[in-house]
């Protein structure tokens, strides 16, 4: 016994350093396997154009390591850009099909939806006080509701995989008539 008591107070430092070793190295193997789910699944932007609705063109955008940020000016009218970050911008943008020299014939709806850019499943069954950031725009001779809407009233279902995007979204607001108030798509992409 006292030999064995010599022995460990003679290597117990080389003991420790190799316990310590292998807590290192399973805490490593841990870390990696676990943010090898968070790689970024889109690498660069991609442009689609998508089939109309309601004879209006449909397109997306799909923007890596980007971020919406929100201002507000002193007329409380939100302006929407979008920065250097590290998710993902959907931006579906819906266009009317209007006969060419008219003023003001024009009009628009734009839906931002940003989410993290990694392989994943949300489903949201109500859009208030989530942490996606999901945002409505209307640009038109019109006179309510010009301008971007932050929206929290709706469902929200989309899995992103490294070649698959599958959205369906329904977005209210204000009982606004919209366009873009329904999406369900489901979009092959190339990363």
């Amino acid at each position: 016994m006292t030999n064995l008591l010599i022995y460990y107070l003679k290597y117990r430092h080389s003991f420790m350093r190799f316990e310590l070793f292998k807590m290192s190295l399973i805490l490593c193997l841990a870390l990696n396997y676990s943010c090898a789910s968070n790689k970024q699944v889109i690498s660069k932007t991609i442009s689609l154009q998508l089939p109309s609705i309601k004879d209006n063109g449909l397109s997306l955008t799909l923007t890596p390591q980007s971020e919406l940020v929100v201002q507000q000016d002193d007329s409380k009218i939100n302006h929407i850009t979008q920065n250097k970050g590290q998710n993902l911008i959907l931006k579906f943008e819906s266009i009317k099909k209007t006969p060419k020299n008219i003023a003001d014939g024009g009009y628009r709806e734009v839906l931002f939806i940003e989410i993290p850019n990694q392989k994943q499943h949300i489903n949201l069954a109500d859009l208030k006080d989530t942490k996606i950031n999901i945002w409505f725009a209307r640009f038109c001779f019109c006179r309510d509701y010009i301008g971007f809407h932050k929206i929290e009233e709706g469902q929200l279902d989309i899995d992103l995989s490294k070649n698959t995007l599958k959205i369906k979204a329904t977005i209210k607001f204000n009982n606004l008539p919209q366009v873009l108030n329904f999406i369900g798509q489901d979009i092959h992409i190339n990363p």
